[in-house]
């Protein structure tokens, strides 16, 4: 896979929607299973984009694309796959809660760009596509 179709299967339909269902499986969880904890969702994503997400937006992502000439859409993949992580981590304590964008994180640390899936959507079944 070369960087080019690296970046638009980041920014295909299949992968948003994939990235959108492992997220509605950790709401879908947290409602069915820790509803009180669930209510502190909002609060939890509004901290984590102003301390986090925001800042890195700024400071690293956006630069980083801009040097390299890589399509601004980037950083809104990036966004969201580091909000995922960070509300499964906030909620990680709850039994059964998923860890797909945790697993998304640890690719990111290795070096890599998780930029698609192969599978289907529903059942969401199949793996992740690496760059």
């Amino acid at each position: 896979m070369t960087w080019t179709e690296a970046e638009a299967s980041s920014t295909s339909q299949v992968w948003e929607d994939a990235t959108l269902e492992f997220s509605n499986s950790l709401t879908g969880h947290l409602h069915a299973n820790a509803y009180a904890d669930y209510q502190q969702w909002n609060s939890i994503v509004d901290k984590a984009k102003h301390e986090v997400i925001l800042p890195l937006e700024h400071d690293v992502w956006r630069p980083m694309v801009r040097r390299r000439g890589w399509d601004e859409k980037i950083v809104a993949t990036l966004q969201w796959d580091i909000l995922g992580a960070l509300m499964e981590n906030a909620f990680c304590d709850i039994q059964g809660c998923p860890d797909f964008f945790q697993r998304l994180l640890t690719t990111y640390e290795a070096g890599h760009f998780p930029c698609g899936w192969e599978g289907t959507i529903e059942p969401l079944a199949g793996r992740i596509i690496v760059y």
